[in-house]
């Protein structure tokens, strides 16, 4: 059964490029299961489009939180044939812009979020509190 609703649209705006199948509390998290919306994908590294789904498996993808709770999507996803005879990659996984990345375990918007996080918290040494007056 897909989930189809305004607020989801608007609420869940990264997860434009996969259908939503399910939204649920689990133990006090949010989880959301979904798969790709396309039916092709580009292999990673010769950029051509492929369509022959060589397996699907579940990706869980930590995300940001949702009213205040923890989040996690649960993503379908599909491991592609390159049948390019000059590329070396026999199968990938897809990739959803904006969403997923090579060997991630979180969402994109989560993986900026925490690195703006680390940036503010790095800070500058010279207008530290540690300077010493002599």
């Amino acid at each position: 059964m897909a989930v189809d609703c305004r607020s989801c649209r608007v609420l869940l705006a990264h997860l434009s490029l996969v259908k939503v199948d399910d939204i649920r509390t689990v133990d006090g998290m949010v989880r959301i299961s979904a798969h790709p919306r396309a039916r092709a994908a580009r292999c990673v590294r010769c950029r051509r489009v492929s369509t022959r789904v060589h397996s699907t498996y579940r990706r869980q993808l930590a995300d940001l939180p949702v009213a205040g709770q923890p989040t996690v999507l649960w993503l379908t996803a599909r491991r592609f044939f390159c049948d390019q005879a000059d590329c070396r990659t026999a199968t990938f996984v897809e990739q959803i812009p904006g969403l997923t990345q090579q060997l991630g375990s979180g969402t994109d918007r989560r993986a900026r979020s925490n690195a703006a996080g680390a940036a503010g918290m790095s800070g500058n040494s010279s207008s530290s509190n540690w300077s010493t007056t002599v």
